[in-house]
Parts: structure tokens; C-alpha cells; sequence
């Protein structure tokens, strides 16, 4: 569990530091659909996991 939140939070701030680095070099609606992409993507993967780590604490059957 630890070692997943060290994960998310690494993927975070690299996520953030891609997302300086276009702010500087691409235009405004470039950087505000890259932002949705990303946003959405690390929703869904956040998502994933929860459900994953409920399975895992509860399984079925």
C-alpha cells in the first residue's frame, strides 16, 4: 500500500513537471487538452486502483 502511494505521488510529479514543460513550449489549447488527457487517464488509473485494493482486501466468493 505504501509503495503504491510513493508510485502515484512519483507519477504525479512527473506528470507536473511534463506539464511545465509544455506550458512553456506549446500553445494554450495544446496545453489545455493535454491537461484533460492527463486528468482523465490518472483519474481512471486512481480509479482502477481503489477498486483493485477493495478486491484485494474483500475478494469475492
Amino acid at each position: 500500500m505504501a509503495l503504491a502511494f510513493f508510485l502515484l505521488v512519483g507519477v504525479a510529479l512527473l506528470l507536473g513537471y511534463a506539464l511545465d514543460w509544455t506550458i512553456t513550449v506549446l500553445d494554450s489549447d495544446t496545453v489545455t487538452a493535454f491537461r484533460v488527457v492527463v486528468g482523465a487517464g490518472l483519474a481512471l488509473w486512481i480509479a482502477h486502483e481503489i477498486v483493485l485494493m477493495v478486491h484485494i482486501a474483500h475478494p469475492a466468493g
